[in-house]
């Protein structure tokens, strides 16, 4: 499937990429938060046509156990698909002169685990600075609260209906996501990256339409 890009959200995982938090062969492209327009299609793609409006998210395999089970996001081909650099078959979706490169891309316990209600669960998002860091967990605290403590990929979120659902919130007035976002020119992503780092920014949204400002 091609897709013209009109819009790609500047995600927290693709700078932690970029910076060797998460295995994934460089050179690469990233961007997996993409909106745009199908351009075509593939004769085995049904879902979506040419013309149709989309927005790009992480890919599943859609037969394994999670998969059938409404579970995309826990796919037990989760780290091939979406870190692997390459299409299940092997070859890169993208090439720099000529050769394959990366791409089909895609934190205190103790307190936090004490802010709890009974039964009341704990979720570890994000990405961490450090890939090997580790949590240390208040067994007795844990136990008296019955407390869970789960990891949580991709908003544990069916993209298919989790999207849809956050468009509609923000149509009703519900959900005001867009006062959140500042909408930057895709050729000043390096200062775009360098605007969320210093926290100038909630989340930034790279357009084509936009001129960069000047400096």
């Amino acid at each position: 499937m091609l897709v013209e890009i009109a819009a790609v959200g500047l995600c927290h995982t693709d700078i932690a990429v970029q910076h060797g938090h998460l295995p994934f062969p460089l050179p690469g492209v990233f961007g997996h938060e993409g909106a745009g327009t199908v351009v075509s299609v593939g004769p085995g793609v049904t879902k979506v046509a040419p013309g149709d409006k989309v927005a790009l998210t992480f890919n599943s395999c859609g037969a394994c156990p999670s998969c059938t089970k409404n579970q995309p996001a826990y796919c037990h081909d989760f780290l091939a698909r979406n870190l692997g650099g390459a299409r299940p078959d092997g070859r890169s979706p993208i090439a720099l002169s000529g050769t394959g490169i990366g791409g089909n891309f895609l934190d205190a316990m103790s307190a936090a685990l004490g802010a709890l209600a009974h039964k009341g669960t704990f979720g570890i998002i994000g990405v961490p600075a450090d890939p090997t860091a580790a949590l240390p967990v208040p067994i007795m605290l844990a136990q008296v609260l019955g407390a869970r403590i789960i990891g949580i990929v991709e908003g544990d979120s069916v993209p298919d209906e989790f999207i849809p659902y956050l468009a509609r919130l923000n149509q009703e007035g519900r959900f005001p996501y867009d006062r959140l976002i500042t909408a930057l020119p895709f050729i000043g992503i390096n200062d775009a990256i360098a605007a969320q780092s210093r926290g100038e920014a909630v989340k930034v949204v790279l357009v084509h339409n936009l001129t960069a400002p000047d400096n």
